[in-house]
């Protein structure tokens, strides 16, 4: 069964490295793929935290801001060479 957490990322789940996600918040990959699976790797049920879930979602803002920064600069960048193409 889907934690409420693992439906929330469903639109994102396939583009986003959980490894490098559960590292920045200090865990194993494992740890959080149980969590979103509601596990708690010993086969018994588990939940996310409150203050897990506020850690999450710490991260992806993180990563979240660092991806718009990227892609700015991208779009700046590209924006950089039409003009001097028009030159």
């Amino acid at each position: 069964m889907a934690t409420e957490a693992k439906k929330t990322l469903r639109p994102v789940i396939a583009d986003i490295n959980f490894s490098h996600i559960a590292r920045s918040m200090g865990k194993s990959p494992s740890w959080l793929y149980h969590k979103l699976d509601n596990r708690d790797g010993c086969g018994g049920f588990v939940d996310f935290t409150a203050d897990e879930l506020l850690q999450l979602g710490d991260v992806l803002n993180d990563l979240s801001s660092r991806l718009s920064m990227v892609a700015s600069d991208l779009m700046a960048t590209a924006a950089s060479f039409s003009q001097a193409k028009a030159v």
